[in-house]
């Protein structure tokens, strides 16, 4: 690759541009410095490249196979920091714009103790970059990390020396009349074989005990023996997940489906029965079941597949209840992952929980709902948009955005005047996915406000954006006269919204336009020059 000590020196200034971006405000004149050194790499990047593409390994940065970035340590690692979240690539294509050169910084200038509730793929879909895109790995949904854990810190007690233990075994023998005996030293391999031996011994036993348990069910008829059973077979459960052995208690519960549909087990001995398979979804069980995901073990995602296959309503609160409670994100995504199955089964509970007094709770519901995707949300929802916590508040707005919930207009409509320009963004992209004539109009109407000219540029781009969707002659009309508006008072934020429109016919996808915004392709502005020939070649590469 002929440029990688450019991209390489790229990849230092957004390292040097992100620990900036933490320390100084956005107006401090070595923050504004930094950045503008940051577009200058990337511009003499793109001299030679139409895009730049990065591959995330987990302690490195690869270019087309070549090393740009490399960091062994844990701390401050921005590969590793995003490898964690999923992201395995990022593009950066050519009029990459300051704008959102600026944005990248702040979401990547996020540290981990930022982004224990919300996730760096997160932030980087709230921002919604044009000229930068990723590659993420959705088994990171489901799956516990998989970086390399010699990354991580870790404290090591080194070993006794075996001559030390030799010693100190020959002092204790050496007692009168006692021949001295030499022990040879256990090695680490026979301490490891000889463990290995015991937990086999006892799975041993605890399969034939399981086995026992259960040849009894068909010879009991006497109802305190069938309950001493019942009482067994929970005993049993308790003490395999406290050893986290989910596998055992899969076991279990598959003996009991089977005894369940024999026709040869007694009445009273089928009643318990029942009440077993329950009990695997007891508060009990799914804390256990909560410490083994949080821990950092793991559990093989088809064996807890297999295990949540066999519970029922019963055990969506105590995943609730879990939930609030777990520290590491991919366990509360895994959680997330079995109530959006078994939500379907009593959705009423599972609502219940968005009036919840922990956000980060509702916030995950919020997540198992837009899962499910059942329209009997939307009520619930709705309340939910009248949560003080805002990232709440974002989260119900782009579900209910996914979900398309045309009833939910009135009050996304309210959410276009909140106090937060983050929700006021959140749902204008969330009225995107709606696609209908009142939502079309309701945009406009907003648009021709005389307010709407002193919104800052992020979110009256957003707006055009959105409305650039429809793609019809109204629309396209619209822009067109919104490009065409001056003032005389305002300039600055005039030219904004000239420049916002100008793109938005780009995104229109219509090569009719090009013929107008030549019109404006030498304009004395240089932010409404830049949009123009940007949307003109956007539209010509789409017609090509």
């Amino acid at each position: 690759m002929e440029n990688t000590a450019e991209i390489r020196d790229l990849v230092q200034a957004v390292l040097k541009a992100r620990k900036i971006a933490k320390i100084y405000p956005a107006g401090n004149q070595t923050y504004i410095r930094t950045i503008d050194a940051v577009c200058k790499k990337f511009s003499e990047v793109f001299e030679s490249t139409e895009e730049i593409t990065l591959h995330i390994k987990q302690g490195e940065v690869l270019c087309e196979g070549e090393q740009v970035d490399y960091n062994p340590e844990r701390h401050d690692n921005l590969a590793l920091l995003l490898y964690k979240d999923g992201l395995r690539e990022l593009t950066f294509r050519r009029d990459l714009s300051r704008e959102e050169v600026e944005s990248f910084l702040k979401v990547i200038a996020c540290d981990e103790k930022e982004l224990i509730d919300i996730d760096m793929v997160t932030l980087l879909w709230e921002e919604d970059f044009q000229h930068i895109k990723y590659v993420i790995d959705e088994s990171i949904l489901t799956d516990d990390e998989t970086y390399d854990p010699s990354i991580e810190k870790r404290d090591v007690e080194e070993p006794t020396e075996s001559e030390e233990l030799f010693d100190a075994y020959r002092d204790a023998c050496s007692a009168e009349y006692v021949e001295p005996v030499e022990i040879a030293p256990l090695s680490p391999a026979d301490i490891h074989d000889l463990t290995m031996e015991f937990e086999r011994d006892a799975e041993v036993k605890s399969y034939k005990l399981v086995n026992i348990i259960f040849e009894l069910c068909y010879q009991t008829k006497d109802s305190g023996e069938c309950k001493e059973i019942a009482s067994i077979l929970e005993a049993m459960m308790d003490f395999f997940i406290s050893n986290n052995d989910i596998t055992s208690i899969i076991d279990v519960l598959k003996k009991i489906t089977l005894l369940l549909e024999d026709s040869q087990i007694p009445p009273a001995m089928r009643v318990f029965l029942s009440g077993r398979v329950n009990y695997a979804g007891s508060p009990e069980i799914i804390r256990g079941v909560g410490t083994l995901l949080d821990s950092g073990e793991g559990i093989d995602e088809n064996t807890l597949d297999e295990f949540v296959s066999y519970l029922g309503a019963n055990a969506i609160q105590p995943f609730i209840d879990v939930l609030g409670g777990l520290q590491k994100i991919s366990a509360r995504r895994r959680i997330i992952s079995i109530l959006a199955l078994l939500g379907p089964k009593d959705v009423g509970t599972l609502f219940e929980g968005l009036s919840d007094n922990r956000w980060y709770v509702v916030r995950n519901l919020v997540c198992v709902a837009r899962a499910i995707g059942d329209k009997r949300a939307i009520g619930p929802l709705v309340d939910a948009l009248s949560y003080p916590e805002a990232r709440v508040r974002r989260e119900v707005i782009r579900t209910l955005g996914e979900m398309r919930a045309s009833q939910a207009l009135p009050a996304l409509q309210q959410c276009l005047d909140d106090a937060d320009q983050q929700i006021r963004i959140a749902t204008v992209r969330a009225l995107r996915h709606m696609r209908t004539e009142e939502v079309k109009y309701l945009l406009m109407r907003r648009m021709r406000e005389d307010t709407f000219i002193d919104k800052k540029y992020e979110e009256k781009r957003c707006f055009f954006e959105c409305l650039s969707a429809w793609k019809d002659k109204e629309v396209a009309d619209f822009l067109a006269d919104m490009l065409r508006k001056r003032g005389v008072v305002k300039r600055k934020k005039n030219y904004e919204s000239r420049a916002c429109a100008a793109y938005a016919l780009g995104m229109t996808g219509d090569e009719g336009h090009i013929a107008f915004l030549r019109k404006y392709e030498e304009s004395g502005n240089e932010l409404l020059k830049e949009h123009v020939q940007e949307a003109i070649r956007k539209l010509a590469d789409e017609n090509e």
